[in-house]
């Protein structure tokens, strides 16, 4: 698994670019679902380092802060821990380590319960997740470039979720980073 962050899209639905490092298929997906879903937590520094290399972003001396989009309730209470967030901050580490100044801002709460997201199309994850996230309102973002961060992003409705839901508090986000995306859709490699 090299991280390979080529992988962009522009799409109307989230309104800025999205990053990630792997196509969700293969190898790749096995070792997340590994990950999520049979408690394989060590993983969490191997996949970190994917989605350092999709925030990366250019290096231009600004400050990034990586928004992790949070976790359902049920699955924070099944897995023990919050995992986007705690790989947020393995995430900000790698880039620490490498000269670039990142930090996490655990900023975005989910208002209310929603749906599981499994075998929904695009439209019903939207209207699912649709005012599910509030941003803190003095959230210390000025002068960051702020990426919002995800494991793996399938129809983009729960990164434009969390765009708006930071946009709507006047939090001007740059990107949406992940460790991967799902096959075709509108995510597309760019040579």
């Amino acid at each position: 698994m090299r991280p390979d962050p080529r992988t962009v899209t522009t799409t109307h639905d989230v309104g800025v670019p999205v990053v990630a490092a792997q196509t969700y298929a293969g190898v790749v997906r096995r070792v997340m679902v590994d990950w999520k879903e049979r408690g394989r937590t060590p993983l969490t520094d191997v996949l970190a380092y994917h989605l350092a290399a999709a925030a990366l972003g250019t290096p231009d001396g600004v400050r990034t802060a990586l928004v992790p989009v949070p976790s359902s309730w049920s699955a924070r209470a099944r897995r023990g821990t919050d995992l986007v967030g705690a790989l947020a901050e393995a995430a900000a580490a790698r880039l620490t380590e490498v000269g670039i100044d990142a930090c996490v801002m655990s900023i975005l709460k989910r208002t209310r319960r929603v749906d599981d997201q499994v075998g929904l199309g695009a439209s019903a994850r939207a209207r699912n997740l649709h005012g599910a996230f509030v941003a803190r309102r003095r959230a210390p973002l000025s002068g960051h470039r702020i990426v919002v961060v995800d494991d793996i992003v399938t129809t983009g409705a729960t990164a434009a979720e969390a765009v708006r839901a930071l946009r709507l508090l006047g939090h001007p986000v740059q990107a949406v980073a992940a460790v991967a995306s799902t096959p075709g859709r509108e995510f597309t490699k760019n040579p």
